[in-house]
């Protein structure tokens, strides 16, 4: 799977916007890369000899009501080359609430946090070549996954609760970012952090 190839070369521009009386951000950036290389469905090394680009437009939305929160962020992004394989959208979102108790010793957030895939041309990985190479014919349908999390801190002392991904307790199926290779299942997580002053 060795072969020799041309230098990458990158260029990247882009910029960005941002609205504080909105709560409103936006961007573009524009990747463009001379000589992408990447490997196939044979772990052959292959090159496409000319520009190929990624162009990306973003934009996040932060609603805030009180202790209610609602934070947004969305991705639009398409490829030159079909080689360069990535979703077309791609969305994070967190609904939360966050408040101060017991005379505002103890901040809390509780809430949601979700995250959306299109559907794309995954890419597999291969332990022998420690790469990922284009897959031929896998294609990852769209992608949904949501978490619950607790957290809080009281001085010192930071603290979490988390229940990851829990879809995955009735989507037996499994969800594909990587071809052959399933995102985590449902799983519990804490854990807390003390800072000790001498």
């Amino acid at each position: 799977y060795q072969k020799d190839g041309d230098n990458i070369f990158h260029t990247y521009f882009g910029g960005k916007v941002h609205f504080p009386f909105l709560n409103l951000g936006a961007s573009l950036h524009q990747n463009i890369i001379n000589n992408y290389t990447y490997y196939d469905d044979f772990w052959m090394m292959q090159q496409i000899n000319e520009a190929t680009s990624v162009t990306g437009i973003s934009a996040n939305y932060k609603l805030k009501v009180g202790s209610f929160h609602l934070d947004n962020d969305v991705l639009w992004q398409r490829s030159s080359s079909e080689q360069i394989r990535i979703p077309t959208w791609t969305t994070n979102h967190a609904v939360y609430l966050e408040s101060r108790l017991f005379k505002n010793k103890l901040l809390i957030n509780a809430g949601i946090d979700a995250r959306f895939l299109s559907h794309f041309e995954t890419q597999g990985y291969s332990p022998v070549i420690f790469n990922f190479y284009n897959s031929a014919n896998a294609v990852s349908k769209e992608m949904f996954a949501y978490d619950v999390f607790i957290s809080y801190k009281v001085r010192l002392l930071r603290g979490f609760f988390r229940a990851d991904n829990i879809n995955a307790l009735y989507n037996k199926k499994g969800q594909y970012q990587i071809d052959k290779y399933p995102l985590d299942g449902f799983a519990i997580r804490l854990g807390f952090d003390w800072m000790f002053n001498n």
